[in-house]
């Protein structure tokens, strides 16, 4: 499993290679109970590469759904997106060159 900042993390299956990006909240239930920890499965990847391109895609839907916005303020908030998480990837593993774009 790969920790990742945010609630998330990547779990590796190697038959056949398979990178799942999953991510882990507290939830209320809908009776009204306790929160609780749950797992979301957010997708299943080829490469590690492509599933933290998945995270990003992620963010950035989560920040910009339910919400009226003008354009420049959409664009803003997804190169804020872009700019913490792939500082946060950076900065867990300086060694990994990962960029956005190839």
């Amino acid at each position: 499993m790969i920790e990742i900042n945010g609630g998330y993390y990547i779990k590796v299956d190697t038959n056949p290679v398979c990178y799942t990006l999953m991510r882990r909240r507290k939830t209320r239930p809908k009776d009204g109970g306790e929160p609780k920890l749950t797992e979301q499965n957010c997708g299943y990847f080829g490469s590690l590469r492509n599933a933290l391109l998945g995270l990003i895609e992620r963010e950035r839907a989560d920040r910009l759904v339910d919400n009226d916005m003008k354009l420049s303020e959409a664009v803003t908030i997804l190169q804020t997106v872009d700019d913490e998480l792939i500082s946060a990837i950076k900065g867990s593993c300086p060694e990994y060159k990962f960029t956005k774009e190839d």
